[in-house]
């Protein structure tokens, strides 16, 4: 489950009984792990949905949101020694699994590779699970690099529901041959329902998107303002203009919403 700290799975705030009692309530029901994030990295806000997992019983994989772009030296806000700061005051709060949450697809393969690293050195037992979306199209080669860097999990998706938005194809990242670095959590019988989800495609076609190679530009991290709605506005001849100076504005900047 994706946990927003004291937003719990809404977007605003519940009071902490609330969020206490939803977490209860979930791993009663079956719910295992959770996946606590804030994109703005409040560790405030994480604390309380990491204490309320904790006391739930559940298993806690507290996130850091990755924004910016760490391999590139002009970007001096979101740096590797920043991501080590936070993973830190994280993993003093005993939890079960350390996450990076790449919202928009904005860890390249270098950064991948800098900050997973770095993770497994300070943290060498702790848990890394890698989340990424494949709207820049790095997502296959920032997966690989993350886990020879030392990453423990990594997320795709089923092949025929893969790329863009989406998590990078699950054929593509860890293929069924012997070269393959990944030891699949399923066998190669589970592979053919890529081909099973294929005629659902037609289906969300009409809400299909594409690569957006620029997202590494101007680093819009939330999902909302990324792939889906910037492809969708510049369709619409009032809001291109809007769009087309947002990430010009966001290139040298390295924007980060909430």
């Amino acid at each position: 489950m994706l946990l927003r700290g004291a937003n719990a799975v809404g977007y605003t705030n519940y009071p902490d009984n609330a969020v206490h009692k939803f977490c209860e309530v979930a791993v009663r029901h079956g719910m295992d792990v959770f996946r606590i994030f804030d994109s703005l990295n409040y560790v405030d806000n994480l604390k309380l949905g990491i204490d309320a997992v904790g006391s739930a019983g559940g298993v806690v994989e507290a996130a850091i949101s990755y924004t910016g772009d760490i391999s590139n030296p002009s970007k001096g806000k979101f740096t590797t020694d920043y991501y080590l700061d936070l993973a830190r005051q994280l993993v003093a709060c005993d939890i079960h699994v350390l996450a990076i949450k790449d919202m928009a697809g904005l860890l390249k393969p270098a950064a991948a590779r800098t900050l997973v690293g770095a993770l497994r050195r300070e943290f060498p037992s702790v848990p890394i699970h890698v989340h990424t979306h494949d709207t820049a199209a790095t997502g296959v080669a920032s997966m690989l690099a993350a886990h020879a860097a030392g990453a423990d999990v990594v997320d795709v998706a089923v092949d025929s529901m893969a790329g863009a938005t989406p998590q990078p194809a699950t054929g593509t990242t860890c293929p069924p041959t012997v070269l393959s670095p990944f030891r699949l959590l399923h066998d190669t019988r589970c592979l053919p329902l890529a081909t099973h989800h294929l005629p659902l495609t037609t289906c969300h076609s009409p809400l299909a998107t594409h690569h957006l190679p620029l997202a590494t530009c101007h680093s819009l991290t939330h999902p909302p303002l990324t792939a889906h709605s910037l492809l969708g506005m510049t369709s619409q001849p009032s809001m291109g203009a809007i769009v087309a100076a947002l990430e010009h504005e966001g290139r040298g900047t390295g924007v980060s919403l909430p």
